[in-house]
Protein backbone atom coordinates (compact mmCIF):
# COMPACT_ATOMS: atom_id res chain seq x y z
CA UNK A 1 0.00 0.00 0.00
CA UNK A 2 1.89 3.29 -1.03
CA UNK A 3 2.17 6.52 0.79
CA UNK A 4 -0.81 8.24 -1.48
CA UNK A 5 -2.48 5.10 -0.94
CA UNK A 6 -3.02 5.54 2.70
CA UNK A 7 -3.97 9.21 3.11
CA UNK A 8 -6.49 8.92 0.19
CA UNK A 9 -8.44 5.80 1.38
CA UNK A 10 -7.84 7.27 5.10
CA UNK A 11 -9.74 10.91 4.01
CA UNK A 12 -11.86 9.16 2.09
CA UNK A 13 -13.10 6.73 4.84
CA UNK A 14 -13.53 9.88 7.21
CA UNK A 15 -15.26 12.47 4.94
CA UNK A 16 -17.12 10.65 2.54
CA UNK A 17 -20.17 10.41 5.09
CA UNK A 18 -20.71 13.90 4.23
CA UNK A 19 -22.70 15.53 2.08
CA UNK A 20 -20.61 19.23 2.04
CA UNK A 21 -18.68 20.98 3.96
CA UNK A 22 -14.77 21.46 4.03
CA UNK A 23 -11.82 19.15 4.78
CA UNK A 24 -9.03 20.81 6.03
CA UNK A 25 -5.65 20.07 5.66
CA UNK A 26 -3.48 21.90 7.79
CA UNK A 27 0.54 22.14 7.52
CA UNK A 28 3.16 23.10 10.50
CA UNK A 29 6.88 23.80 9.80
CA UNK A 30 8.80 24.96 12.83
CA UNK A 31 6.23 27.55 13.98
CA UNK A 32 4.93 28.43 10.30
CA UNK A 33 1.38 27.24 9.80
CA UNK A 34 -0.68 27.10 6.34
CA UNK A 35 -4.65 25.77 5.95
CA UNK A 36 -5.49 24.47 2.81
CA UNK A 37 -9.49 23.50 2.16
CA UNK A 38 -11.21 21.01 0.19
CA UNK A 39 -15.13 20.75 -0.65
CA UNK A 40 -17.11 18.36 -0.13
CA UNK A 41 -18.25 16.15 -1.24
CA UNK A 42 -15.29 14.66 -2.69
CA UNK A 43 -14.65 11.73 -5.82
CA UNK A 44 -12.33 8.80 -5.27
CA UNK A 45 -9.72 10.98 -7.80
CA UNK A 46 -9.94 13.75 -5.40
CA UNK A 47 -8.59 12.07 -2.59
CA UNK A 48 -5.83 10.79 -4.47
CA UNK A 49 -5.16 14.45 -5.88
CA UNK A 50 -5.38 15.53 -2.16
CA UNK A 51 -3.09 12.27 -0.81
CA UNK A 52 -0.56 12.90 -3.11
CA UNK A 53 -0.65 16.43 -2.12
CA UNK A 54 -0.14 15.62 1.86
CA UNK A 55 3.04 12.91 1.15
CA UNK A 56 4.72 15.92 -1.24
CA UNK A 57 4.02 18.50 1.75
CA UNK A 58 5.62 16.15 4.14
CA UNK A 59 8.42 15.22 2.07
CA UNK A 60 9.24 18.84 2.04
CA UNK A 61 9.62 18.56 5.84
CA UNK A 62 6.06 19.76 6.23
CA UNK A 63 3.78 18.37 9.46
CA UNK A 64 0.61 17.53 8.00
CA UNK A 65 -2.45 17.50 10.02
CA UNK A 66 -6.51 17.22 8.92
CA UNK A 67 -9.42 18.68 10.52
CA UNK A 68 -10.89 15.67 12.08
CA UNK A 69 -14.03 16.96 11.38
CA UNK A 70 -15.42 18.42 8.49
CA UNK A 71 -15.56 22.45 8.47
CA UNK A 72 -18.92 24.06 7.44
CA UNK A 73 -16.97 27.27 6.61
CA UNK A 74 -13.05 27.76 5.55
CA UNK A 75 -11.29 28.30 9.32
CA UNK A 76 -9.71 26.19 11.75
CA UNK A 77 -11.93 26.74 15.05
CA UNK A 78 -14.36 25.35 16.97
CA UNK A 79 -17.10 27.56 15.63
CA UNK A 80 -15.89 26.27 12.25
CA UNK A 81 -17.49 23.19 12.82
CA UNK A 82 -20.99 22.09 13.39
CA UNK A 83 -21.35 18.07 12.11
CA UNK A 84 -19.79 15.04 13.68
CA UNK A 85 -18.97 11.83 12.64
CA UNK A 86 -16.76 10.29 14.49
CA UNK A 87 -15.46 9.82 17.86
CA UNK A 88 -11.45 10.00 18.58
CA UNK A 89 -8.59 9.00 20.46
CA UNK A 90 -5.18 10.01 21.00
CA UNK A 91 -2.80 7.85 22.68
CA UNK A 92 0.35 9.32 23.59
CA UNK A 93 2.99 6.15 23.99
CA UNK A 94 2.98 2.27 22.68
CA UNK A 95 3.89 1.55 26.13
CA UNK A 96 1.82 -1.19 27.51
CA UNK A 97 -0.89 -0.79 24.87
CA UNK A 98 -2.80 -3.48 23.44
CA UNK A 99 -3.17 -2.79 19.96
CA UNK A 100 -5.42 -5.92 19.07
CA UNK A 101 -7.85 -4.75 21.69
CA UNK A 102 -7.54 -0.95 19.91
CA UNK A 103 -7.90 -2.51 16.32
CA UNK A 104 -11.48 -4.08 17.31
CA UNK A 105 -12.91 -0.74 19.06
CA UNK A 106 -11.91 1.30 15.78
CA UNK A 107 -12.92 1.72 12.30
CA UNK A 108 -9.89 3.52 11.60
CA UNK A 109 -6.51 3.32 13.73
CA UNK A 110 -3.22 5.17 12.82
CA UNK A 111 0.40 4.46 13.86
CA UNK A 112 1.14 8.53 14.43
CA UNK A 113 5.29 7.61 14.69
CA UNK A 114 5.17 7.71 18.81
CA UNK A 115 1.66 6.69 19.55
CA UNK A 116 -1.53 5.71 18.36
CA UNK A 117 -4.83 7.98 16.93
CA UNK A 118 -8.18 5.76 17.16
CA UNK A 119 -11.32 6.69 15.00
CA UNK A 120 -14.97 5.01 15.39
CA UNK A 121 -18.18 6.21 13.09
CA UNK A 122 -20.62 7.48 14.94
CA UNK A 123 -24.06 8.61 13.86
CA UNK A 124 -23.62 12.12 11.63
CA UNK A 125 -24.54 14.80 14.10
CA UNK A 126 -25.81 18.16 14.11
CA UNK A 127 -23.42 19.83 17.01
CA UNK A 128 -23.75 22.79 16.23
CA UNK A 129 -21.30 25.81 16.23
CA UNK A 130 -21.07 27.19 20.40
CA UNK A 131 -19.46 25.67 23.10
CA UNK A 132 -22.79 24.81 25.03
CA UNK A 133 -23.64 22.62 21.91
CA UNK A 134 -20.92 21.11 20.88
CA UNK A 135 -19.86 19.73 24.66
CA UNK A 136 -21.99 16.56 24.67
CA UNK A 137 -19.68 15.59 21.83
CA UNK A 138 -16.50 16.20 23.37
CA UNK A 139 -17.49 14.34 26.48
CA UNK A 140 -18.19 11.36 23.90
CA UNK A 141 -14.55 11.84 22.34
CA UNK A 142 -13.62 12.14 25.97
CA UNK A 143 -15.42 8.88 26.96
CA UNK A 144 -14.26 7.09 23.81
CA UNK A 145 -10.67 8.10 24.46
CA UNK A 146 -10.56 6.74 28.34
CA UNK A 147 -12.12 3.63 27.41
CA UNK A 148 -9.34 2.54 24.95
CA UNK A 149 -6.59 3.27 27.41
CA UNK A 150 -5.03 5.44 30.52
CA UNK A 151 -2.54 6.59 27.88
CA UNK A 152 -5.19 8.38 25.97
CA UNK A 153 -4.62 12.44 26.30
CA UNK A 154 -8.35 13.59 27.15
CA UNK A 155 -7.58 16.98 26.14
CA UNK A 156 -7.77 16.07 22.52
CA UNK A 157 -11.11 16.48 22.05
CA UNK A 158 -12.39 19.88 20.57
CA UNK A 159 -14.41 19.64 17.57
CA UNK A 160 -11.47 21.28 15.44
CA UNK A 161 -8.92 18.77 16.69
CA UNK A 162 -6.16 18.18 14.03
CA UNK A 163 -4.98 15.21 13.80
CA UNK A 164 -2.00 13.78 11.47
CA UNK A 165 -2.70 12.18 7.90
CA UNK A 166 -1.11 8.48 7.45
CA UNK A 167 1.33 8.31 4.37
CA UNK A 168 3.05 11.68 5.66
CA UNK A 169 6.30 11.57 8.02
CA UNK A 170 6.03 12.83 12.00
CA UNK A 171 8.88 15.27 11.79
CA UNK A 172 9.19 16.14 15.66
CA UNK A 173 12.95 14.95 15.49
CA UNK A 174 14.27 16.80 12.64
CA UNK A 175 16.90 13.99 12.51
CA UNK A 176 14.90 11.20 12.93
CA UNK A 177 11.30 11.93 11.33
CA UNK A 178 9.10 8.53 11.70
CA UNK A 179 6.24 7.15 9.58
CA UNK A 180 2.92 8.14 10.00
CA UNK A 181 1.07 4.83 9.20
CA UNK A 182 -2.49 3.66 8.60
CA UNK A 183 -3.43 0.38 10.39
CA UNK A 184 -7.09 -0.47 10.48
CA UNK A 185 -9.61 0.50 7.66
CA UNK A 186 -12.17 -1.52 6.39
CA UNK A 187 -10.69 -3.58 3.47
CA UNK A 188 -13.76 -2.27 0.79
CA UNK A 189 -12.64 0.79 0.93
CA UNK A 190 -9.15 0.95 -0.21
CA UNK A 191 -8.06 3.30 -2.82
CA UNK A 192 -4.96 2.37 -5.06
CA UNK A 193 -2.86 4.98 -5.86
CA UNK A 194 0.62 5.62 -6.51
CA UNK A 195 3.40 7.85 -4.98
CA UNK A 196 4.28 10.76 -7.06
CA UNK A 197 8.01 9.95 -6.88
CA UNK A 198 7.32 6.67 -7.95
CA UNK A 199 5.03 7.27 -11.30
CA UNK A 200 6.74 9.78 -12.45
CA UNK A 201 9.91 9.56 -14.36
CA UNK A 202 11.52 12.56 -13.14
CA UNK A 203 11.66 11.27 -9.70
CA UNK A 204 10.91 13.15 -6.36
CA UNK A 205 12.42 16.83 -7.35
CA UNK A 206 10.07 17.20 -9.98
CA UNK A 207 6.78 15.61 -8.75
CA UNK A 208 7.70 18.09 -5.13
CA UNK A 209 7.78 20.82 -7.78
CA UNK A 210 3.78 19.32 -9.16
CA UNK A 211 3.01 19.27 -5.65
CA UNK A 212 3.60 22.85 -4.98
CA UNK A 213 2.04 23.80 -8.26
CA UNK A 214 -1.73 21.47 -7.17
CA UNK A 215 -1.36 23.43 -3.84
CA UNK A 216 -0.88 26.47 -5.04
CA UNK A 217 2.66 27.35 -3.29
CA UNK A 218 3.85 28.73 -5.97
CA UNK A 219 3.81 32.39 -7.34
CA UNK A 220 0.82 32.81 -10.08
CA UNK A 221 2.47 33.55 -13.47
CA UNK A 222 -1.22 33.91 -14.82
CA UNK A 223 -4.78 33.12 -13.76
CA UNK A 224 -4.61 29.04 -13.02
CA UNK A 225 -1.08 29.03 -13.78
CA UNK A 226 2.30 28.60 -11.42
CA UNK A 227 5.93 28.90 -12.49
CA UNK A 228 7.87 25.56 -11.49
CA UNK A 229 11.29 26.51 -12.42
CA UNK A 230 13.61 27.30 -15.87
CA UNK A 231 13.98 24.61 -18.10
CA UNK A 232 17.57 23.97 -19.98
CA UNK A 233 16.89 25.83 -23.02
CA UNK A 234 16.00 28.95 -21.13
CA UNK A 235 11.79 29.07 -21.27
CA UNK A 236 9.92 28.09 -18.66
CA UNK A 237 8.48 25.00 -16.78
CA UNK A 238 4.57 26.03 -16.21
CA UNK A 239 1.51 24.31 -15.30
CA UNK A 240 -2.23 24.79 -16.49
CA UNK A 241 -4.29 23.85 -13.89
CA UNK A 242 -8.69 22.72 -14.65
CA UNK A 243 -9.29 20.39 -11.68
CA UNK A 244 -6.17 21.04 -9.30
CA UNK A 245 -4.33 17.64 -10.33
CA UNK A 246 -0.99 17.73 -13.04
CA UNK A 247 0.14 15.49 -15.33
CA UNK A 248 3.39 14.54 -17.00
CA UNK A 249 5.10 16.17 -19.85
CA UNK A 250 5.52 13.07 -21.60
CA UNK A 251 1.58 12.11 -21.71
CA UNK A 252 1.85 16.34 -23.56
CA UNK A 253 4.32 15.05 -26.06
CA UNK A 254 2.51 11.36 -26.59
CA UNK A 255 -1.04 13.55 -28.15
CA UNK A 256 1.04 16.49 -29.50
CA UNK A 257 0.60 19.00 -26.79
CA UNK A 258 4.20 20.94 -26.24
CA UNK A 259 4.16 24.79 -26.26
CA UNK A 260 0.34 26.28 -25.42
CA UNK A 261 -2.14 25.15 -22.73
CA UNK A 262 -5.85 24.05 -23.83
CA UNK A 263 -8.59 22.07 -22.18
CA UNK A 264 -7.99 18.13 -21.49
CA UNK A 265 -11.29 16.48 -20.16
CA UNK A 266 -11.09 16.61 -16.20
CA UNK A 267 -7.20 16.97 -16.54
CA UNK A 268 -4.98 19.65 -16.03
CA UNK A 269 -1.60 19.27 -18.42
CA UNK A 270 1.76 20.74 -17.39
CA UNK A 271 2.71 23.20 -20.34
CA UNK A 272 6.43 24.02 -20.96
CA UNK A 273 7.40 27.03 -23.49
CA UNK A 274 10.54 25.78 -24.12
CA UNK A 275 11.95 22.60 -24.33
CA UNK A 276 10.62 18.88 -22.11
CA UNK A 277 13.67 18.07 -20.23
CA UNK A 278 13.65 17.30 -17.10
CA UNK A 279 14.64 19.92 -14.34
Amino acid sequence: MTRTSQAATFLACLFDRYTGGYLEIRTLNQGRSQMRFYLLPMTQSDYIDVGRACVGLSDSGDDVYMGVLPRHRQGGKDADVDTAGFLWADIDSLDGVDVDSLRDRSSLLVFSGRGIHCYAGIPITDIGTKLITQRHTSSLVEGYGRSLSDGSDLKVKNPSRILRVPGTKNWKDRDNPLDVVLDTYPLEALIEAQDADTDHPWGVEWSALLVKAQTGDLPTRTRGNWNLGTTKKGGDYHTYSLNLSVISAEYMRSIGMTDHAHEVMVLCRTAISAGLESP
